[in-house]
């Protein structure tokens, strides 16, 4: 044992001096079902603006929207949420899983990456190198 220590290392296993209270007290149930529905409206829309932009075409933009209605009546109960996912890549994972990713993947990749790639910049090990997207 290092010396000096003694002290904090003697406290291991009893009980704190203090009461602790928890960071959280709220309805964590309620907090993703909240959470969902604001997802789900954040999904749809995008889907009905890939359409209005003719990235998706309407049978895809249907099909996705029906699982995003269907998602929304049967509720956070209807998939598993993924913790090193979060809810809204869960969502998107639950999409993929119902429709293939052929279908869902299409917002995924044909909307977001389209806004961001543009405005990515790769950096090379070559000094003074880079390659803009």
């Amino acid at each position: 044992m290092n010396k000096g220590t003694e002290k904090f290392t003697s406290r291991l296993g009893q009980a704190t001096a203090f009461p602790i209270t928890p960071l959280y007290e709220g309805d964590r149930l309620q907090e993703l079902r909240d959470e969902l529905n604001r997802d789900l409206q954040l999904h749809k829309a995008h889907v009905v603006m890939l359409f209005e932009q003719d990235i998706l075409t309407l049978e895809v933009a249907k099909a996705i929207l029906w699982e995003l209605l269907d998602l929304e009546h049967q509720g956070i109960s209807a998939f598993s949420v993924d913790p090193s996912l979060g809810l809204y890549l869960s969502t998107e994972q639950y999409l993929v899983n119902r429709l293939g990713s052929d279908v869902a993947g299409r917002i995924i990749l044909d909307g977001r990456e389209m806004i961001w790639i543009p405005r990515t910049t790769v950096c090379t090990l070559e000094i003074g190198s880079t390659k803009s997207f």
